[in-house]
């Protein structure tokens, strides 16, 4: 079906309806008369791959030699005990690049092989109330913290995945 300003799209074309958008989208739904849009450009400053973070203490970070969308795969976990000891990286000029008004998401996309949920938590240069459940036997998903540059002390970014036990892992790609 065409719309009358040249989009095309499936679903009900009349006013107050959804219609589904397909022109230069991914997929959108407007229900609600608005136009939508992809949203802000984002820029990535973390390294991509976890075979290049830093690995602290006894935290661990082991390839599985297997991809997810053309990404290598990691199994990871904080230390035991300690789920502020995990996997890092500093990212020189972070901060400077936000800009002073701006914010901060860290991402990445986990699954959980185990039969128990566990907590993922994230520091972005400071410490804030930042637990991801995962799921017991989950797929993969991506989950994500944002913080405002104004209350980051640094350019120090660390994911911890606490499993509290040295045999069990998480599965991580792409930050």
């Amino acid at each position: 079906m065409d719309f009358s300003d040249g989009r095309r799209g499936i679903g009900m074309a009349t006013e107050g309806g959804p219609a589904i958008v397909e022109d230069g989208l991914v997929l959108a739904l407007d229900a609600a008369n608005t136009k939508s849009f992809r949203g802000e450009p984002t820029t990535n400053y973390a390294t991509v791959d976890l075979g290049n973070w830093s690995v602290e203490g006894s935290a661990s970070r082991i390839a599985t030699n297997s991809t997810f969308r053309g990404q290598p795969v990691y199994k990871a976990r904080s230390q035991v005990g300690s789920v502020w000891i995990a996997i890092n990286e500093t990212i020189s000029g972070l901060r400077t690049a936000a800009g002073a008004s701006g914010t901060v998401t860290f991402s990445i996309f986990v699954k959980n092989p185990n039969n128990t949920a566990y907590t993922v938590s994230a520091y972005i240069g400071h410490d804030f109330s930042s637990g991801r459940s995962i799921p017991a036997n989950s797929d993969w998903q991506r989950i994500q913290w944002t913080v405002n540059q104004s209350s980051m002390n640094n350019d120090y970014v660390e994911f911890r995945p606490y499993t509290n036990n040295a045999d069990i892992y998480l599965e991580f790609t792409m930050p």
